[in-house]
């Protein structure tokens, strides 16, 4: 399910959305068009029936629903290409934040793409000013800002679901820090 935007917003993103579907259809070939727009925007809607099946069948065809993977890639190449380009750490950060957040609402604006795009947010506010990001809180910020945004998100699946799995990861990621460090011993 989608945040609710307004409708006048969501008329400006669908047309900008179709703008850069339409640049990779006139820069590449049209199975490669497709599949690119499904990967990058989320829109599936071009693919072709027997692709999807292989898809779900390989158990990939959730790499196409735009997702934390997605706007932690973007994040993690945009801040990258900030740096190299030179620019210090405030603007490099603030630029990364505010494509993460371009990208999340013109990939349909789900609830865990937007809730990827406010925790990048958040944890790069933190960095710029120095201070030691924390996930948790993060999330926190994610889920009280999308709340905030859209209260009745809370009866979403979809919602409940991405808080739940980052959560998760959150809790359990370090464990397996702590067994590899013992397997470095």
């Amino acid at each position: 399910k989608k945040l609710g935007l307004a409708s006048g917003w969501d008329g400006l993103w669908l047309s900008y959305k179709s703008h850069f579907i339409h640049v990779l259809k006139t820069y590449l070939p049209e199975n490669t068009y497709l599949t690119a727009a499904a990967l990058f925007l989320g829109e599936r809607k071009g693919l072709d029936y027997e692709f999807r099946q292989a898809l779900a069948q390989t158990g990939t065809l959730h790499l196409f629903a735009i997702s934390g993977l997605h706007v932690g890639i973007v994040a993690g190449f945009v801040l990258w290409l900030m740096r190299c380009l030179g620019f210090k750490r405030m603007w490099a950060h603030t630029f990364t934040g505010l494509f993460v957040l371009h990208y999340a609402l013109l990939s349909g604006a789900s609830s865990s793409s937007m809730r990827a795009a406010i925790m990048t947010c958040a944890i790069l506010w933190a960095m710029s000013i120095r201070r030691r990001p924390a996930a948790l809180n993060a999330l926190g910020v994610a889920g009280i800002g999308l709340l905030c945004f859209n209260p009745s998100e809370i009866h979403n699946p979809g919602f409940t679901l991405s808080f739940v799995a980052t959560m998760g990861l959150i809790a359990i990621v370090p464990l397996f820090y702590s067994v590899d460090d013992i397997r470095n011993l």
